[in-house]
């Protein structure tokens, strides 16, 4: 996570070509040379300095700035976000990952999609679980219980 002129954002060089990659599209050439952060290890022993190093350099730009500039070039990078941007974000909304469900206490529930679809059977979210108590005249009478003796937990407070 590094911070650019307005918010942090993410940047994942998982190879030495994208590490150098970076240093030239940031204009740092010195720090593939440096050898504080010659191989993965030594950044990973001196994030400290390297970190304020390309964050000296990432200030001068918004974060999706980078994030379009650093993709551009293979670069992995990419906005962290809120709840509300992540479900405001196109992608999430095209998948259906963003539900609205009608509950009747609540109002309106806002709920997560199915994760993952399958073409023959997508799957769908379709309804909440029950309130509590809302089957439990239906769950005793299928464990034997009369109507009466429902009752009578229910006088007895017992359900």
């Amino acid at each position: 996570m590094f911070r650019a002129r307005d918010r942090a954002f993410n940047i994942a060089c998982g190879n030495e070509r994208q590490w150098r990659e970076l240093c030239r599209v940031l204009s740092l050439p010195e720090l593939v040379d440096d050898p504080r952060f010659g191989a993965a290890l030594m950044r990973v022993a001196n994030r400290a300095d390297l970190t304020a190093a390309l964050e000296a350099r990432l200030g001068a730009r918004d974060a999706s700035e980078w994030v379009t500039l650093l993709n551009q070039h293979g670069i992995p990078a990419g906005p962290i976000n809120d709840m509300a941007e992540v479900f405001a974000d196109p992608q999430v909304r095209a998948r259906g990952m963003y539900v609205e469900l009608p509950h009747p206490e609540l109002g309106v529930l806002k709920t997560t999609g199915v994760p993952v679809t399958l073409s023959d059977s997508p799957g769908t979210v379709r309804a909440l679980p029950p309130a509590l108590g809302a089957d439990t005249d239906a769950v005793l009478s299928a464990n034997g219980f009369s109507a009466d003796e429902i009752a009578a937990l229910r006088r007895a407070r017992i359900i």
